[in-house]
């Protein structure tokens, strides 16, 4: 009985460590992925501070805008994933707290019901020898 525990306690344990080793690589992805938007940004802030031409400002700044708008919804599906993980995480640790509850129970309960038994058995043997 304990056996079978150990294993869903294992599988659990398992469960979680490569639930962290998905998240340390997602974080690592989305810090390779956030370097060269952050490298952007600064270039266009440099960019923003050299002086230039109003025609040449008016093109530097649609361009600039094409940019920002392609990064920022970079980042926000950057967000949108990193939110997910975190969910996914949490909704792994519940699941992995109700289950060690249940099993616990469960123990709890095979716990209480041995001495029932045993009182049943007891009972029945003196029915059977009155």
């Amino acid at each position: 009985m304990i056996a079978p525990q150990m294993d869903l306690l294992r599988e659990q344990t398992n469960g979680l460590a490569n639930s962290r080793r998905e998240s340390d690589n997602s974080a690592v992805e989305r810090a390779h992925h956030l370097k060269p938007i952050l490298g952007i940004r600064e270039h266009l802030s440099e960019k923003e501070n050299q002086v230039l031409a109003p025609e040449e400002q008016e093109q530097c700044y649609e361009g600039k805008n094409l940019e920002l708008g392609d990064n920022n919804g970079k980042l926000d599906a950057l967000m949108i994933d990193h939110e997910t993980d975190l969910l996914r995480e949490q909704k792994t640790k519940g699941l992995a707290n109700s289950r060690r509850e249940s099993d616990n129970s469960e123990v709890e309960r095979a716990h209480h019901i041995k001495p029932v038994l045993g009182i049943r058995e007891h009972l029945s043997e003196k029915d059977n020898q009155g």
